[in-house]
């Protein structure tokens, strides 16, 4: 069996990827892994390797974040918001969306049913005209 030496392993730390590969440095496919650092909220350094797909939402990620520290430095506050907060509004969503729904159907039987009235009695007034009109 024939050994080449030079390669390494590269695997992406999110979870839930399954991409793995082996590779000699400064080639493409090493080259598609990318190593982050950053510094957890209790000041650790933490480093993490990354496929190119998930080096794309965490600089996404990292873009929201620096905005929300540059608005931070500017007032004080902060505007990220938590999972929790975004399934709320979700929620809130969806609810308003069904009930414009339901109002919407119910304005339409309202319409239909206008729309059906106007037509029965424009046909009245066609079969039964009025007699002060016709002197």
């Amino acid at each position: 069996m024939a050994k080449t030496d030079g390669y390494s392993e590269y695997a992406c730390d999110v979870q839930v990827c399954t991409r793995h590969d082996y590779a000699k440095p400064d080639t493409d496919k090493a080259d598609s892994y990318v190593t982050r650092r950053r510094y957890t909220d209790d000041g650790v350094l933490r480093e993490i390797m990354l496929c190119s797909e998930h080096n794309e939402t965490y600089a996404k990620l990292v873009g929201e974040c620096e905005k929300a520290y540059k608005a931070f430095e500017q007032d004080g506050s902060y505007t990220l918001a938590t999972m929790e907060e975004v399934e709320e509004l979700q929620h809130q969503l969806e609810q308003l969306q069904i009930d414009y729904e339901a109002l919407r159907k119910n304005r339409d039987l309202w319409v239909t049913k206008y729309n059906q009235l106007n037509a029965e009695f424009e046909e009245y007034k066609r079969t039964h005209p009025d007699p002060a009109e016709e002197e």
